[in-house]
């Protein structure tokens, strides 16, 4: 089972989001054609010293609704389920959704710059599959937006890991052939 912590021996450490004391908080962003309307893959990670929250979410998914989305996470070249999320209608757009808090009793993963969410298409039964087709996938970065900053004043240029378009029945071509880049001033 993942576990919630940190580590003193992380090589990545330096570049783990730390901004205030123990507060990480990182967040990750894909894109995706799915049957031809782009999907958008959204994941947040916040650890404090009160609490620690990892949430996920997949707009935009031209698939059937009560459809199941498998979503994992990849650190280290590990590939591990995390949590499934069912698609629903939400404003008119379909969406699918996951939250692991510790302030509801749970445990959510430790993540690091670097870690991979993917969202995969289907499940088996209640429990998240890693081995079913990928459709998005987003790499965790620093999350600046809360207004602390590691260096402020700086723009940096992040590139994003970007799956191609997904074909039912067929495998997409390796996410991190093709990237997006985003822009963004702290």
């Amino acid at each position: 089972m993942l576990g919630c912590g940190s580590s003193s021996n992380d090589p990545l450490s330096n570049e783990s989001g730390t901004q205030s004391g123990s507060e990480i908080r990182l967040r990750a962003r894909g894109e995706a054609v799915i049957n031809g309307v782009e999907a958008e893959l959204r994941g947040t990670f916040e650890r404090r010293s009160d609490r620690t929250r990892l949430d996920g979410e997949l707009e935009d998914i031209n698939l059937p609704i009560d459809s199941a989305i498998s979503f994992c996470l990849v650190q280290r070249g590990n590939t591990n389920p995390i949590a499934v999320g069912i698609i629903h209608l939400e404003v008119q757009r379909r969406e699918a959704e996951f939250h692991i808090r510790t302030d509801d009793g749970q445990n959510p993963p430790n993540l690091q710059v670097g870690d991979v969410l993917q969202a995969r298409d289907g499940a088996s039964g209640n429990s998240a599959d890693c081995s079913r087709p990928l459709l998005v996938s987003g790499t965790f970065v620093v999350d600046d937006s809360s207004g602390n900053s590691l260096s402020s004043g700086s723009v940096r240029i992040l590139t994003l890991p970007f799956s191609a378009v997904f074909i039912p029945g067929r495998q997409p071509a390796n996410e991190l052939a093709r990237h997006k880049t985003s822009q963004y001033t702290e």
